[in-house]
């Protein structure tokens, strides 16, 4: 079957949304696209059914006959095992332990199925359909609830033993009154500090603390949430204590960035998720005046750094090439 006709279910499982679509392998356009959030409370069997669901509707609505989708490929927001046939867990949904989530999809759906980790499957999304497969090293990282991403090492996916480029749980911050739990059961990992998560918990800390005048305050009940999203709006208009939390953040993961440039020497840095996504104008100049301070004078300027293009379509479209890998 020629490759410019043929179509890949992609299922994206992430802790707060769920998505679906039909996706053209050739160019990476996207045919009846589905999202809705993710039931974490009512843990992974209703997850799993609400998608099932939800890649039905993606099927019918794309209208794209059933001989010509080869497979479905699944991105899941958590460990997998190293042969892609079980979910390891879900840091966010309970119920997901050594999952055997293929087997079930290729069961509803009589398809091949392949499935890999979020943030390894984003990376090659990005590559492929971003970065149009040019760079033979490459990274990408999303800042969203949590922080994940994938790197692309001689121009294949890199996983190490299965559970490699955990770019998120990267330590940041050491055995002090900053280093936060994080959600992986260790401590000082950027994902504790800069993520959508732990933006939200420094949100909710200062609005215990601060003036009732203040400009965070101010927008924090006029918005009607604490969350990271609260801190990048106030810190826009001109709130120091939302700056201030937002900068220590972005340093941080700049910081992170920069060890993993020294230790890879990647030709290309990609960063999308929603977080970065909506504060770009906040995170670029930090990461353009703090990654080259980190970095040893003879990488300086060696990796291209830039937000993602993709609006979000990463998992899915990383999904879909899986199959060819």
């Amino acid at each position: 079957m020629n490759q410019n006709d043929t179509y890949v279910l992609a299922l994206d499982f992430g802790g707060t949304k769920l998505a679906t679509a039909v996706v053209r392998v050739a160019d990476g356009e996207l045919f009846g696209y589905q999202k809705v959030s993710t039931p974490a409370s009512m843990g992974a069997e209703a997850s799993l059914s609400l998608i099932l669901q939800t890649a039905e509707s993606s099927l019918e609505k794309s209208l794209v006959p059933s001989d010509k989708i080869r497979g479905a490929g699944i991105s899941f927001g958590g460990p997998v095992s190293a042969d892609g046939s079980k979910v390891v867990l879900s840091m966010h949904v309970k119920g997901w332990d050594n999952y055997p989530l293929p087997a079930l999809v290729s069961e509803h759906f009589h398809l091949p199925v392949r499935m890999g980790n979020d943030g390894n499957i984003a990376a090659l999304g990005e590559w492929y359909y971003g970065s149009k497969a040019i760079p033979d090293h490459f990274m990408y990282i999303q800042i969203s609830t949590g922080i994940g991403g994938g790197f692309i090492l001689n121009r294949k996916l890199y996983a190490g033993q299965g559970l490699g480029a955990e770019v998120g749980h990267v330590k940041v911050r050491f055995e002090d009154a900053d280093a936060y739990p994080c959600a992986c059961g260790s401590y000082g990992c950027i994902e504790s500090v800069a993520s959508g998560w732990a933006l939200a918990r420094d949100a909710k800390r200062l609005f215990e603390v601060v003036s009732k005048e203040s400009i965070f305050y101010q927008t924090a009940k006029e918005i009607g949430e604490c969350s990271a999203r609260t801190l990048v709006i106030a810190a826009r208009k001109g709130d120091q204590d939302a700056l201030s939390i937002i900068r220590s953040a972005f340093c941080s993961f700049a910081l992170s960035l920069s060890d993993a440039i020294t230790l890879l020497d990647m030709e290309e840095i990609v960063i999308g998720g929603g977080v970065a996504v909506n504060s770009w104008d906040l995170l670029e100049p930090i990461l353009k005046e703090k990654i080259p301070n980190f970095l040893q004078t003879n990488l300086r300027g060696r990796t291209k750094i830039r937000l993602s293009q993709l609006n979000g379509t990463e998992t899915l479209l990383g999904a879909a090439k899986l199959l060819d890998i």
